[in-house]
């Protein structure tokens, strides 16, 4: 997890937290004079080297430790869903053969009291948890070309085909449990990241943290000020954009981050304070489409198909290092009405692609671009085994950021599908203007 320093010290031989925090306490001490004398003034460093009691001390209570305590854990051979939306929710291949791994775990946080040996080691500072992860991962394919690397990669996995598939889902679930427990774990006083406001900008501020102190691209963080009296008023968030190379001493360069939403002016001083998010959005939508063609080739003119949807955000901020980006999936059921043979009919679709989004005080412009498919189902009694349709549209949407766990949104698409209805040589396809309305919650 982010903002510990991992010591040099070898585990592997303690059996308790005791063992390892007199091990912990040794180390430590070898290195709190060094390390305080490399951050002393220039001239001291080099001449006397001094270090002050007040240097080792600030060192040596500020270290904390945590503990992982698996509390759950289950490998089991996997076949993916062929429908559609399990599939995407599980991120595998309709039929696709493989593994799929649920992990959770109960991490313990501790001061650790380095100085006085007279007192306990440690004490207990807080514990989190947060609900099971689960992944999957396909057994791997042979290469269709490649390098002696790649066949070399995979005569390895055909060696224990089981285990190289299980400890492939086992890293995929526990970087996922990772992400959430770290945002439990970012959420605890002690490690939440409070910072003043360096300087305010028309668009943005600037603040003095960097990567090292775990600032990513899209980090949120709460703008607030305080009065004459002490008191503390909200006055905003504000969005990571340009992560700098500063450690919160006032050296460096710093960190950029938008305003997105403003309730009050900046005017420089304020105290950034840390709003922790993973970058996973879930929203739920009413549809209305209007299509240009008649699907079931009937009526002339445009037709009005209601319906409602859903869809997934997953900021790839860190992965693609742009702010704003996301992956996209989104679903959704149209009814059609009945059909020329009497039966009701009912399209699902299913994309997935890029969104990207441009922040202006409140208001959030998004422009999007997918490819999926559509699937008709049809009355029980009727054309059962209809095909599957091709297509893709471009999202232009508009949301209304209220707090960074809710939004309200409107969005239009242009949408194009391919017709598997087939009722004669000449059908149309499915061209319309699909709209929605809704809202999304953010975690």
């Amino acid at each position: 997890m982010r903002r510990f320093d991992y010591n040099e010290v070898d585990a592997s031989g303690t059996l308790t937290m005791d063992q390892f925090v007199r091990e912990l306490r040794q180390h430590v001490k070898r290195r709190a004079f060094d390390r305080a004398a490399a951050e002393a003034e220039f001239d001291t460093r080099f001449k006397a080297a001094r270090v002050y009691a007040s240097d080792v001390d600030r060192i040596m209570n500020s270290a904390y430790a945590y503990e992982i305590r698996v509390t759950e854990f289950s490998m089991d051979k996997y076949v993916c869903s062929t429908n559609a939306i399990w599939a995407a929710a599980n991120k595998c291949i309709p039929g696709e053969a493989g593994m799929k791994a649920e992990v959770n775990a109960i991490v313990t946080f501790y001061h650790m009291n380095l100085l006085d040996d007279s007192k306990p080691g440690y004490s207990t500072l807080e514990t989190i948890q947060a609900d099971s992860a689960e992944a999957f991962s396909a057994y791997p394919a042979p290469p269709r070309s490649g390098s002696g690397e790649q066949l070399a990669e995979y005569r390895k996995a055909l060696s224990d085909m089981d285990g190289y598939t299980a400890g492939a889902a086992a890293a995929k679930a526990a970087d996922e449990l990772g992400e959430w427990l770290a945002k439990e774990m970012r959420k605890i006083s002690v490690f939440q990241l409070l910072i003043p406001v360096s300087g305010a900008l028309s668009d943005g501020v600037d603040f003095m943290l960097g990567r090292a102190d775990g600032v990513e691209v899209d980090d949120t963080y709460e703008v607030n000020e305080f009065d004459a009296d002490g008191e503390m008023h909200h006055r905003g968030y504000v969005k990571v954009r340009k992560v700098g190379r500063a450690r919160g001493t006032g050296m460096g360069t710093p960190s950029y981050a938008e305003k997105v939403k403003e309730d009050g002016s900046f005017s420089g001083g304020e105290l950034l304070v840390e709003h922790p998010m993973v970058g996973l959005s879930i929203g739920a939508h009413g549809v209305i489409e209007l299509g240009l063609y008649d699907l079931f080739g009937v009526d002339d003119g445009m037709q009005l198909y209601p319906g409602a949807g859903f869809y997934f955000d997953w900021d790839m901020a860190s992965t693609v290092m742009l702010p704003e980006v996301y992956l996209s999936l989104e679903g959704d059921v149209l009814f059609l009405g009945e059909a020329p043979w009497g039966s009701e009919v009912v399209v699902i679709h299913l994309l997935g692609g890029i969104k990207k989004k441009w922040y202006a005080n409140s208001l959030v412009f998004t422009l999007g671009i997918r490819g999926g498919a559509s699937v008709f189902t049809v009355g029980k009694n009727h054309r059962r085994d209809l095909p599957v349709g091709l297509g893709g549209d471009a999202v232009l949407g508009l949301e209304y950021y209220i707090i960074p766990e809710f939004s309200l949104y409107l969005k239009a698409a242009g949408r194009y599908f391919t017709n598997p209805l087939k009722l004669d040589d000449d059908s149309d396809p499915e061209l319309a203007i699909n709209l929605s309305l809704g809202a999304f919650l953010g975690f």
